[in-house]
């Protein structure tokens, strides 16, 4: 969709695509997170000015949860059910799905990392917080109900321990560890005694 945005300037309104919009300012929530993003660098990225993006999103915060709701759509972030297909037993949900996180999170064509697990951390934006919250909790119970599926007992205990290691491998990518590193470490909290 095309949007068509007066830039207060003469001439002709510039336009925009939003998808694309939206997309460029996934990338640089993802690279820089939620408070290292300004106004301006995201008008400018996108190439609107300031009044323009409030509106077309209606706020930062409004173009954020578009972003979000992107990634989470896309296999960038949402690969559970990637993960999961194939896996016959608990241990294989669990190992496949924190190896494909580490494989995800160390993407050499996209940013290290995820959106959700590290794009608000230690933000003061307690919106912006909330956003990623809530996607956070969506993703431990879906976890709970899928290991509970396999039959996992306390299958929400291990939905949040399988949450933190993802937390941690997104943060290890973030901070340039190797993927060879990481993909190991996946393994290994896969391997843990807790996943039975």
């Amino acid at each position: 969709m095309t949007t068509t945005i007066k830039s207060g300037k003469r001439g002709r309104p510039s336009t925009f695509d939003r998808k694309v919009a939206i997309e460029t300012a996934l990338e640089l929530f993802w690279q820089k997170g939620y408070d290292g993003v300004g106004v301006a660098e995201l008008g400018e990225a996108i190439g609107i000015n300031p009044p323009s993006l409030y509106k077309a999103f209606g706020s930062k915060h409004g173009l954020f949860e578009e972003a979000v709701q992107r990634y989470i759509e896309d296999d960038k972030g949402g690969f559970l059910p990637i993960a999961l297909a194939g896996a016959k037993t608990l241990k294989d949900a669990v190992r496949n799905i924190l190896v494909q996180a580490a494989n995800s999170y160390t993407n050499p064509k996209t940013q290290p990392g995820c959106l959700i697990l590290s794009g608000t951390s230690n933000s003061i934006d307690s919106k912006a917080r909330a956003t990623t919250d809530l996607h956070r909790h969506a993703t431990k119970t879906y976890l709970a109900k899928t290991f509970s599926k396999y039959g996992a007992k306390g299958a929400s205990s291990l939905a949040e321990y399988v949450l933190i290691a993802m937390a941690g491998l997104s943060s290890a990518a973030r901070q340039g560890i190797k993927r060879n590193t990481i993909i190991k470490t996946a393994e290994r909290f896969a391997a843990t005694k807790i996943v039975t």
